[in-house]
């Protein structure tokens, strides 16, 4: 049990931190720095939230975190099943439902 939360632990900081550098970059260059990112545009369609200035770097940091959880909960999937076939099943339906549960939570919040 210990390995298992040692290895999520790792997992997601490092996915967190990638995801951070990401948008850091990103935002630094002039080029892509006013594009809104693929999740910030699925939020304001889907649920029709208005995104500001002041709050992108706060709904940055949250993607980084729901991007970080999802793919580490993928990876802990892909470490500990046997079967390569089942293995990718349940990664997609695992992250299909992490990402609809998460950024609808998300939207709420940015909607209040």
């Amino acid at each position: 049990m210990l390995e298992f939360i040692t290895k999520f632990i790792i997992i997601f900081v490092l996915m967190f931190s990638i995801h951070m550098i990401y948008f850091y970059f990103r935002n630094r260059s002039k080029k892509y720095g006013e594009l809104p990112t693929i999740e910030m545009m699925y939020i304001r369609n889907i649920y029709g939230v208005r995104l500001i200035r002041e709050d992108k770097k706060y709904l940055e940091r949250h993607i980084s975190l729901i991007n970080a959880f999802i793919v580490t909960v993928d990876m802990l999937i892909f470490f500990y099943l046997g079967s390569v076939i089942l293995k990718f099943v349940i990664m997609f339906f695992v992250t299909l439902l992490l990402v609809y549960i998460f950024y609808r939570i998300l939207a709420k919040y940015y909607k209040e």
